[in-house]
């Protein structure tokens, strides 16, 4: 039984009611089956949870997640089953399973892990829009980043010190300062400090920032104010210590650029948002992140997950692990939605799939095409001879991550096939195939077809 979270009442972190989920309806135009690997852990979900953030009740929790599409409903273009995608900002993410729609989706890299996609799609769109939109960072220009040791907060101190600016963070312990300037961020001060705004001035010879990154609020606020040159970029995205007393009259004083954005204001557009994924997913690659492993929660734990961000204790991100289903599971599904595919009669999707560029076909047997080559072009003509052709499976068992399954296998020779010319005979053959599965999709096909009774059934019907 698929598992998921949501709240009937807005409250602290055991309002989180953990609960089977439903069984989901077939996808509808536009959207997909997802099956989640691992769901991101925002800040953001602690507010609509706690009511911070109004949201109609009852309210399914979680807003990314990274998995796999197990199936596709009708308009869907750009995505099949079995693609790797992840996705942002779309309620319903704190569970096993989910219907979604497709353009909430982006397609991840071979390269980025599900773990780590959910670890930092989010939070790295955020920090994308605080360094390319709400303030485009130039070179040289000084940035003062808080919480940085935080999900947000490292990744923008981060990034923003391998496009050339000169980083200042802050963090709230002397462990965390640690963690920071193992990141290579040279200036790390205490967050706690009375004193910050000072110890900035001193840093800059006086000037101050360009820009501050505000994560934490109430805290930090009156030093960021302080800690900025006139002129500068007050970039406000966060409440962690509640929200502030906003002094209008000084930011029009010292003539501050004050902004409240949201990462949805410049990644709303299709096209912002798969430039955003890709300049995201490029820094990954170019290991600007580090290599982190986020921590990682059960599904039936996102009561505590949402604790320790309260309480400040988890370095970085965090994740949520949903019921991952058994290599036998995933095979039963593969195959299930395959039979589905050709039941409606001339959809060879299948075997479509079996000739994409990292498939393996095996084929014990002498009345098999022993090559990819040979496979593709046996298929064709069953394609061409049998353009009604479905499958009805009969049964299936399955081992570790391979499945075995018996069909038949209906059409009507329209077309030569095997030396025989078009009948209009309706014939029949069983099949016997043995299937290999990876990360939802099909690698292997050991496909023991038959085809000696499909053979005779020509035969006959020629003579």
């Amino acid at each position: 039984m698929n598992k998921r979270v949501r709240i009937y009442q807005p409250g602290p972190a055991t309002a989180m009611v953990y609960e089977d989920l439903p069984a989901l309806a077939t996808p509808a135009a536009g959207e997909v089956r997802l099956r989640h690997e691992a769901i991101g852990v925002n800040f953001v979900d602690t507010m609509f949870r706690s009511g911070a953030f109004r949201a109609q009740l009852p309210l399914d929790m979680g807003v990314e997640a990274a998995g796999v599409i197990e199936q596709v409903g009708p308009g869907v273009t750009g995505f099949t089953v079995g693609d790797r995608v992840a996705y942002f900002f779309a309620f319903g993410a704190y569970a096993d399973e989910r219907l979604i729609e497709a353009k909430h989706l982006i397609k991840l890299p071979r390269h980025i892990s599900s773990d780590t996609a959910a670890a930092t799609f989010t939070k790295g769109l955020t920090a994308w829009m605080m360094l390319y939109g709400a303030h485009q960072l130039h070179p040289g220009e000084v940035v003062l980043v808080h919480g940085a040791a935080g999900g947000v907060g490292s990744i923008v101190a981060r990034w923003a010190k391998a496009l050339g600016a000169t980083v200042i963070a802050t963090v709230g312990s002397a462990s965390k300062a640690a963690t920071v300037k193992d990141y290579g961020i040279e200036h790390v001060l205490d967050a706690n400090d009375p004193e910050l705004a000072k110890r900035v001035l001193a840093l800059t010879e006086g000037r101050g920032v360009d820009v501050v990154y505000e994560l934490i609020g109430k805290q930090t606020f009156a030093q960021s104010l302080a800690a900025l040159s006139a002129g500068g970029d007050l970039i406000h995205v966060g409440n962690a210590s509640g929200a502030p007393h906003v002094d209008q009259s000084l930011i029009a004083e010292r003539r501050l650029r004050y902004v409240q954005p949201s990462t949805g204001q410049y990644v709303g557009e299709r096209a912002a948002l798969e430039r955003a994924s890709a300049d995201l997913f490029r820094a990954i690659e170019q290991g600007i992140f580090g290599q982190e492993a986020p921590v990682v929660y059960p599904l039936e734990e996102a009561a505590r997950a949402h604790q320790d961000l309260a309480d400040r204790k988890i370095l970085g991100a965090a994740i949520l692990r949903p019921h991952q289903p058994t290599p036998s599971d995933i095979a039963k599904s593969v195959v299930r939605r395959n039979t589905d595919e050709v039941q409606g009669g001339g959809n060879f999707a299948l075997f479509d799939q079996l000739f994409a560029d990292d498939f393996v076909d095996h084929t014990p047997q002498p009345n098999c095409t022993p090559d990819k080559a040979g496979a593709r072009a046996l298929y064709q003509k069953l394609r061409e001879a049998f353009p009604d052709f479905h499958a009805v499976i009969h049964w299936q068992t399955a081992d570790g991550d391979r499945v075995t399954t018996y069909k038949t296998y209906h059409g009507t020779h329209q077309g030569d096939f095997l030396g025989v010319a078009a009948t209009g005979r309706k014939i029949h053959f069983d099949t016997v195939d043995v299937m290999r599965v990876r990360n939802g999709r099909i690698a292997e096909h050991w496909g023991v077809a038959h085809l000696y009774s499909l053979m005779q059934q020509l035969g006959a019907i020629a003579q």
